[in-house]
């Protein structure tokens, strides 16, 4: 079927097989305080519920509901605009298989049985044909994660891989009433969803609904990704503990990649969010760039590169200067007089070209001579260069790749070169660490 407004079931028992196959809802669809595939006394075990080649532009909702087995297979979530709530529900057996990302799967206070679980590893993205959909609607599916709300539920029961998903919070602020602007699906439409009892939903066209007053009265508060936990009570400490809890999830489970891109999500909330300041947010940046907290450890031999290759270019020019006055280094210094020494004899050496014949020939004669002049000049220059820069990286190279320092070829006199010397070799120091450290490990 196709649906333009909304549809639901409020407080069913479905005791039988349950089905919705080949459907399309525009609008949402609720099955709250629902209770999926619950067999009678006596009776065999029902057949899964199913939920087939259905699309949902915005909300799925299972609030409050019992469901003992339940699959959601080769379905298509509208990007940006639909969510899976399951909140308060009693789940023996959830599988979401072959089917897009909502914008928001909430899984808060929900009850796990011991042997039951959630399954969300086979989530994937499909084309609309694959689901019998008019392709001619533009179903492309956003460039971010799906935001999931796990707090307070059974983190071992649940199974995804986190690299598809971003933790989700509670949105609060006692200081602002409407809020309509900052979902990207509508509150209202939303927030009535969240009522588990028809009855007491109030009318579309209230405009008291979407107040904050309206929302404390309900119980429940909207689902929203970012920065919100800082306005509940204990908020940052809450999810502070949802990360730790998740991040010993994935490492029982040896899953790594989920692990890493939890860790990295956790130091960025930890460092930017519950202590912010000027030193954790530079060790959050630092961290950051260097090596992505270690998860990329590559990139610190990009970083050594860097540096050695910017150090000896910002060197080469004050080479004479830095190896005779500041850290000398005699066999460099040597080394550059006689290049230099060279170069003057050279450039002496290239005699201007005799000019004879007639006026015509002359002229000829002496663009000759300056044209073979200025290569062999150009040679020249191209030589010396060359030969210095090389130079300034053998200078750079014994001081950031040094282990020690030669404190008595130290002139003091020059305090800021002196200081620059000791940042590049700082630097070499660092780098030098890190490598080690690497090997080791």
């Amino acid at each position: 079927m196709r649906c333009f407004r909304d549809f639901g079931f409020w407080n069913c028992k479905f005791q039988s097989s349950f089905r919705i196959t080949n459907s399309w809802f525009s609008q949402n669809l609720s099955l709250a305080k629902c209770g999926i595939n619950r067999k009678k006394a006596g009776e065999k075990s029902p057949e899964d519920g199913l939920i087939y080649r259905c699309h949902f532009s915005k909300i799925l909702n299972f609030d409050a509901s019992d469901i003992q087995h339940l699959k959601i297979h080769n379905s298509f979530f509208k990007k940006d605009s639909s969510a899976l709530l399951l909140t308060h529900s009693s789940i023996n057996s959830l599988e979401v298989t072959t089917t897009t990302y909502p914008y928001l799967i909430d899984l808060s206070n929900t009850t796990i049985s011991d042997t039951g679980t959630v399954d969300l590893r086979n989530m994937a993205i499909l084309d609309p044909t694959d689901l019998g959909l008019d392709s001619t609607i533009d179903f492309s599916q956003r460039n971010r994660d799906c935001y999931i709300y796990l707090d307070k539920t059974s983190l071992n029961k649940i199974l995804f891989d986190y690299r598809d998903f971003k933790l989700a919070s509670i949105f609060y602020d006692p200081t602002v009433e409407n809020k309509t602007k900052e979902l990207s699906f509508e509150l209202t439409e939303f927030l009535k969803l969240r009522f588990l009892d028809s009855s007491s939903a109030p009318s579309m066209d209230d405009a008291d609904f979407i107040t904050l007053g309206v929302v404390e009265q309900a119980g429940m508060l909207p689902p929203f990704p970012d920065s919100a936990w800082r306005g509940t009570p204990g908020g940052l400490v809450r999810k502070e503990n949802l990360y730790n809890s998740m991040l010993l999830k994935f490492k029982e489970e040896n899953n790594s990649k989920s692990y890493a891109k939890l860790d990295m999500e956790y130091r960025k909330f930890m460092l930017l969010e519950f202590d912010p300041g000027w030193y954790n947010t530079l060790s959050y940046y630092a961290g950051k760039l260097w090596w992505d907290f270690g998860y990329k450890k590559s990139r610190i031999f990009l970083w050594i590169v860097f540096f050695f290759a910017a150090f000896s270019l910002l060197n080469w020019r004050r080479l004479y200067f830095l190896s005779n006055k500041v850290y000398a280094i005699e066999n460099i210094s040597k080394q550059l007089r006689v290049h230099k020494k060279l170069k003057h004899i050279r450039l002496a050496g290239i005699p201007p070209a005799p000019v004879t014949g007639k006026k015509a020939g002359k002229w000829i004669t002496r663009t000759k001579n300056s044209i073979g002049s200025a290569f062999r000049k150009t040679g020249i220059f191209a030589w010396y260069y060359a030969s210095t820069m090389l130079l300034s990286f053998i200078y750079t190279g014994f001081i950031f790749f040094g282990l020690r320092m030669d404190g008595s070829k130290f002139h003091l006199k020059r305090n800021i070169a002196t200081i620059w010397v000791l940042f590049i070799y700082t630097m070499g120091i660092i780098c030098t660490g890190f490598v080690i450290n690497l090997i080791l490990h």
